[in-house]
C-alpha cells in the first residue's frame, strides 16, 4: 500500500510537469471563454470519510445553481460553458486532481470521490468504497474482465444495481472505456490545440 502511494505521487508529479503547458493553455481558454476562476474546488469524501477539496478545471458558469455542481449532468445543460463541454467530453477537467494525488488525498486509480450528502446516505455495503482512496480513473488493465463486469451490471436486477449506488453506476457507464491517465496524454494535447484554434476563431 505504501509502495502504491509513493508510485502515485511520483507519477502524478511527473504528469503535472509534462502537462504544465496544457494547463497553461486550458487556463487561458477558460478565461477567454467565460468569467470566473480557472479552478473549481468542491468538498468530497475521501478514504475513511475524510473531507477534502477536489480540484477541477471550471466547466460551468459562475451563476450555476449550487445543486448542479459536482453531480452528473447531461451535455445539453445550459450552465455548462462552451469550452467546458469540451473539457468534460475529453476528461481534461479532471486533470487538476493530480494535485490531490500529490497531496495524498486521492489515487490515480480508484472509485470516484463522492459528495458528502451522497456518502451520508450510504448503507453498510456502500460505505466499503470509503475504505480506499478515491481515484481519478478506473483501471482498464484487463479490458475483458472489465467488459464482463459491465455486462453483469446491466444484467443485475434493479434492486441489486441500487445497492451499488447511483453515482457509482453512472461512473461505470460513462468511464469504462477511457484509458489510464498517461495513455491519453497525446490525445489531450491534440484536442487542446484544436480547441484553442476554435475558440480564437469564435472570438
Amino acid at each position: 500500500m505504501i509502495a502504491k502511494e509513493i508510485f502515485d505521487k511520483i507519477l502524478s508529479f511527473l504528469a503535472l510537469v509534462i502537462l504544465l503547458p496544457i494547463f497553461l493553455i486550458v487556463t487561458i481558454l477558460i478565461k477567454i471563454d467565460s468569467k470566473g476562476s480557472v479552478f473549481f474546488l468542491q468538498e468530497r469524501v475521501g478514504k475513511g470519510g475524510k473531507i477534502f477539496k477536489a480540484i477541477k478545471f471550471r466547466t460551468m458558469f459562475v451563476n450555476a445553481p449550487e445543486k448542479t455542481k459536482g453531480v452528473y449532468i447531461n451535455k445539453d445543460n445550459p450552465y455548462v460553458t462552451r469550452f467546458g463541454r469540451f473539457l468534460r467530453r475529453s476528461g481534461i477537467d479532471e486533470l487538476p486532481q493530480l494535485i490531490n494525488v500529490l497531496k495524498g488525498e486521492m489515487s490515480l486509480v480508484g472509485p470516484r470521490p463522492t459528495l458528502k450528502y451522497q456518502a451520508d446516505k450510504y448503507d453498510g455495503f456502500q460505505k466499503k468504497r470509503l475504505l480506499m482512496k478515491p481515484g481519478i480513473t478506473v483501471s482498464p488493465d484487463d479490458p475483458v474482465e472489465l467488459a464482463k463486469a459491465i455486462v453483469k451490471l446491466y444484467e443485475m436486477p434493479e434492486e441489486e444495481r441500487k445497492i451499488m449506488g447511483e453515482n457509482g453506476r453512472r461512473y461505470v457507464e460513462k468511464y469504462h472505456a477511457i484509458p489510464v491517465l498517461i495513455d491519453r496524454l497525446e490525445r489531450v494535447i491534440n484536442e487542446v490545440i484544436d480547441e484553442e484554434s476554435k475558440v480564437k476563431t469564435y472570438h
